[in-house]
């Protein structure tokens, strides 16, 4: 059986859900740049060369390029925690192990996917990041707190 891509999102109610007696209710939703609040995210780019000079045009690319892996990272801590969760119980019965191997598969996707980000990063010449490095001094990767929680 074939529906059209319209039947289904007309047979969705966004704005309806349960409560814990099963009925249902009427929630207020947000649309979606406020649920993401993406006012908020997307004017976290602070170009420091913009402040002493002419923006340099790869800061840009460098700074959504760790923005996004620290989202990465807190997703893969928000996976494995869950795991744990799951992992503390006195007994893990089936379904929890299904969900766990789920979520890790998950973790793995995400590994996978940041390790691929690499190759993005790999598109600004050695050039380019030394004409904003000195912003960045004393600064490193390594000083992810989101890194160094995912270590433990």
């Amino acid at each position: 059986m074939s529906l059209s891509v319209g039947k289904v999102l007309a047979s969705l109610d966004g704005n309806r859900t349960k409560d814990e007696d099963g009925k249902e209710v009427k929630v207020e939703g947000k649309i979606y740049k406020d649920y993401l609040q993406l006012d908020n995210l997307l004017s976290n780019v602070d170009l420091m060369s913009a402040k002493h000079g002419p923006p340099v045009h790869d800061e840009h690319l460098f700074i959504i390029i760790h923005q996004t892996y620290e989202l990465w990272f807190r997703q893969i801590i928000y996976e494995i925690d869950s795991v744990r969760a799951y992992l503390n119980l006195p007994v893990v019965g089936e379904e929890s192990m299904l969900t766990i191997i789920q979520r890790l598969n998950r973790v793995a996707l995400i590994w996978k996917t940041a390790v691929e980000q690499f190759a993005i990063l790999e598109t600004m010449t050695p050039m380019a990041f030394m004409e904003f490095r000195c912003y960045l001094a004393p600064g490193s990767g390594f000083q992810s707190l989101q890194v160094l929680t995912d270590d433990r």
